[in-house]
């Protein structure tokens, strides 16, 4: 199981229009970890109970290696099951874009992409096309979602993301659609959408109760079946909040307390979610969940 921050914020020169969140802002070097932790799931050593009686399983991490040795900072990796393919973001230094490589076990990486765009994260659908996102420069920032076609890597642009977003992207399998995070502009909450890659059309999946405070929804993960989509807003009032939604209507499903300032998220199961903050990593079971109940600590 790989558990890592999605996304790493580029470098700006004006942070103050492009908010840092915490589950954006990881950047590790390659030679060290590629941000990823390899997680052998073998026992759960401790269990922490919180003040209000809800349980959460802390595994333990018992084995560790890096994937990359090239040489700067690889990032935000995603690996495609049917190919065994790593897709992961590399730049050499931090005045080059981050640029798409991918990786097949052993085999040195492959360049994917070559042009002037900063790419933000990499995901695959089950046909093996890739899907992307970018944006044009770190001056101007319009976010890009992008297609590239396995046999040429020729690029389509698929829809105009924003001003000052950086987004990760999620694959719902079961409609063939793109997840990710957007705002009308910079003043604004980011909230969740869905682009189905068929037709283009978008549906709006969230909207967070604090829509002025310019983070919104940071961090969202879509469980392997399809069915769920767990996303953390932020909360200026106290710990972020965790929500479950359906994702083929958008409806929230349960809505607690969670940890504050989440780094990554990433489902473990259809029904068991992996989250990730500055102290360590947690395993929180959904099905035992009630709505407002309960904080992972």
């Amino acid at each position: 199981v790989a558990v890592t921050s999605k996304i790493e914020e580029p470098d700006l020169q004006k942070p103050e229009e492009l908010e840092q969140t915490p589950a954006h802002k990881t950047s590790v070097p390659s030679r060290i970890y590629l941000g990823v932790l390899s997680i052998a799931l073998l026992a759960w050593v401790l269990v922490i109970v919180d003040e209000e009686g809800a349980s959460y399983s802390v595994p333990s991490v018992v084995s560790r290696s890096p994937v990359t040795s090239m040489p700067g900072s690889a990032f935000n990796p995603y690996f495609e099951k049917s190919s065994q393919a790593l897709y992961f973001l590399y730049r050499e230094s931090t005045d080059l874009p981050a640029q798409i490589f991918t990786q097949r076990g052993d085999n040195e990486p492959e360049k994917v992409t070559r042009d002037s765009f900063y790419y933000t994260d990499v995901v695959t659908g089950p046909t093996g096309i890739v899907y992307a996102s970018r944006l044009d420069d770190l001056q101007h920032r319009q976010c890009q979602i992008v297609k590239l076609m396995p046999s040429n890597n020729d690029i389509e642009v698929l829809h105009d993301c924003g001003t000052g977003v950086v987004t990760s992207l999620g694959f719902d399998v079961v409609r063939n659609r793109l997840v990710f995070r957007s705002r009308p502009n910079i003043t604004t909450s980011h909230s969740l959408f869905a682009l189905s890659v068929l037709d283009g059309s978008i549906q709006q999946l969230t909207a967070p109760v604090s829509a002025e405070n310019g983070t919104g929804d940071y961090v969202f993960s879509m469980s392997p079946d399809g069915r769920i989509l767990a996303s953390v807003e932020y909360n200026d009032e106290g710990g972020d909040i965790l929500k479950l939604i359906e994702s083929d209507t958008g409806y929230e499903l349960s809505r607690m307390p969670f940890l504050d300032a989440v780094y990554g998220l990433i489902w473990l199961d259809d029904d068991a979610l992996l989250a990730s903050d500055s102290k360590g990593l947690y395993r929180l079971d959904t099905r035992d969940k009630k709505i407002g109940d309960n904080r992972a600590q």
